[in-house]
């Protein structure tokens, strides 16, 4: 919160008092530069493809969600992301064999009309952004710095076998060509600090052109920054109406404490994004490190508030009978389960996963045998940690792309959590 504070005095400095009200109506200032007038989020599906179950379950429905915030051409009709675990180099190739009949034009010369492909292979390591004639032309993908900077948005993530963020960056980067441009990858910004980012990336390509991106970088932030809080305050209020209305055991205080948190943070930077200068004129401020270091922070929180909205839309569809909610976070712990048994080879373990593959997610009672689920797994995980000799990780948050209601409902140390 310093942080943020004195990023407020540094941007009111520069450009005013100018704030964005949070729960009002704001317009969009729209780039000259960038036609974006018919652009909006998705109008169609979002596919997902992974025979190898290479993306956890819930993060299916969390990217599935944030993939619909995204403002795209109506050109895009449908969204494809497709993960392989054995692949040609050439994935496109791969694509083809593999499902022709869902992602090919009907003569199979090209890629169904409407359709943007966003495809990652395992074996051998590959990446790839794939799309219908008028797909290409309506983003810019036909412009090859575009695409490899849209490429070029998975190769963190890739490494850290983080597919879903992956597939998810890449298609905002495909739909934002200034984003596209920023070559400093955001885990860099926020994960290690400027400080490490600058001895990592000097080291590599020196001084100057560091700062030349360091600058770029910062500012494509304030780009999105600027572009993107007033829409998603907006839905903010949505989203806390279901959040107070969750009202089953999942829905712990622990839980309502971590949405206040992100919810009140969020509030704080949608009343300082107005105040944020002019990309052009960031490097003339006196403050520029301050400024960079709290643009970087805001950034990295308005996505997480975005990841809780799609984890509380998820335990909200939950409580309320949503099929495919429940489905999933079964098969979800039903894996998360078989891999425990696996390590500790006890095979007491297995009447508990036939008890959650046999849960129906129509049963009336399915939220009191779903805490049952979890708070009877804890005995095995426990011995999981005594046999591994692993210590406690931190549970994944609310506001975390891996978070699921067992974490904060009984602190649960789950195999992946553990791993």
């Amino acid at each position: 919160m310093k942080l943020l504070a004195a990023l407020a005095t540094a941007a009111l400095a520069l450009s005013g008092p100018t704030a964005y009200a949070f729960e009002e109506s704001t317009p969009l200032a729209l780039d000259g530069s960038i036609s974006l007038a018919l652009d909006g989020p998705l109008n169609g599906p979002v596919e997902i493809y992974d025979d190898y179950d290479l993306i956890p379950y819930n993060q299916e429905w969390v990217i599935t969600q944030l993939t619909y915030d995204i403002q795209f051409p109506e050109e895009v009709k449908r969204l494809a992301y497709v993960v392989f675990m054995d692949n040609e180099s050439d994935l496109s190739r791969t694509i083809a064999t593999t499902y022709p009949a869902e992602l090919l034009s009907e003569d199979g010369k090209q890629f169904a009309p409407g359709t943007l492909i966003i495809a990652i292979g395992v074996n051998p390591k590959s990446k790839g952004i794939y799309c219908s004639p008028e797909v290409c032309e309506a983003l810019g993908l036909n412009d090859s710095s575009h695409l490899a900077g849209a490429r070029s948005a998975m190769d963190v993530h890739t490494s850290q076998n983080r597919y879903d963020r992956a597939l998810l960056d890449a298609a905002r980067a495909a739909a934002d060509p200034e984003a596209a441009k920023d070559h400093v990858p955001m885990w860099l910004k926020i994960s290690m600090g400027w400080f490490i980012a600058m001895c990592v990336i000097a080291a590599l390509w020196g001084v100057t052109r560091l700062l030349r991106n360091r600058q770029h970088s910062t500012a494509a932030d304030i780009r999105w920054l600027k572009k993107n809080v007033p829409s998603i305050a907006l839905g903010f209020k949505q989203v806390d109406l279901q959040a107070e209305a969750l009202r089953s055991p999942l829905a712990s205080t622990q839980l309502h404490k971590q949405w206040d948190s992100i919810s009140k943070e969020m509030k704080e930077i949608a009343s300082l994004v107005g105040a944020l200068p002019d990309p052009k004129e960031l490097g003339k401020s006196e403050n520029r490190d301050t400024m960079e270091q709290g643009v970087s922070v805001m950034r990295n929180n308005v996505e997480g508030f975005q990841t809780a909205c799609s984890n509380i839309e998820y335990l909200y569809a939950l409580e309320n009978g949503d099929p495919n909610a429940r489905e999933n976070e079964l098969t979800w712990l039903s894996r998360d389960m078989r891999h425990t048994r696996s390590a500790t080879r006890d095979d007491a373990l297995t009447l508990l996963i036939e008890g959650a593959q046999n849960l129906a997610p129509a049963d009336p009672d399915f939220i009191h045998a779903l805490c049952g689920l979890y708070t009877e797994y804890i005995p095995f995980t426990d011995q999981l940690m005594s046999i591994k000799n692993l210590d406690k990780r931190r549970l994944p948050a609310v506001w975390d792309f891996d978070w699921h209601p067992c974490y904060s409902f009984c602190e649960l140390q789950t195999f992946e959590s553990l791993h």
